[in-house]
Parts: structure tokens; C-alpha cells; sequence
């Protein structure tokens, strides 16, 4: 009976364990994303915006793009596609 009881108290201490390591990892997934698109809104807003702003994106889709920043904005960038001339409207990762 007393190894049942100390199974069980091992058991319940691991499992609380696996819920914190679980918890923490999705908090850092969260701060690695929020890290990525202030890296990238910070690029952006340095590049500037007009023809002389040009970018090379890939994203996150696999699709690359390469054209010309015409705005910057809090949340989200338009690039000016090279071979179109279409404008794509972008959010930061």
C-alpha cells in the first residue's frame, strides 16, 4: 500500500511538471513570433518606403516576392510587386 502511495505522488508530481514545461513552451513560441515581427517592422520602417526602398520577401507561405516598399504602417506594409505592378498589402509575421 505505501509504494502505491509513493507511485502515485511521483506520478502526479511529473504530470504537474509536463504542464509546466507545456505552458512555457507555448510562451516562448508567443515571444519568439512577437520578436520576429518587431525584427521585421523594424526593417521595414528603417528600409523607408518609394522605389529606392527595395525588398526581397519570402514568406511565410514558401511565395517570394520582389518589388518596392510604397507604406509602412503599424500593422502592416504595401509592397509594390516588381513584374506586376500590383500592390500586396502585408501584416508583420
Amino acid at each position: 500500500m505505501q509504494l502505491r502511495e509513493v507511485l502515485a505522488t511521483t506520478l502526479s508530481v511529473l504530470l504537474a511538471n509536463l504542464g509546466c514545461l507545456a505552458s512555457s513552451t507555448s510562451h516562448t513560441q508567443v515571444n519568439k513570433s512577437a520578436e520576429a515581427a518587431a525584427k521585421v517592422k523594424s526593417a521595414i520602417l528603417k528600409l523607408g518606403t518609394g522605389p529606392a526602398a527595395h525588398v526581397e520577401l519570402k514568406l511565410q507561405s514558401g511565395t517570394r516576392l520582389k518589388g518596392y516598399v510604397l507604406e509602412a504602417q503599424d500593422t502592416n506594409f504595401v509592397v509594390i510587386e516588381e513584374k506586376t505592378g500590383e500592390a500586396r498589402e502585408l501584416l508583420y509575421p
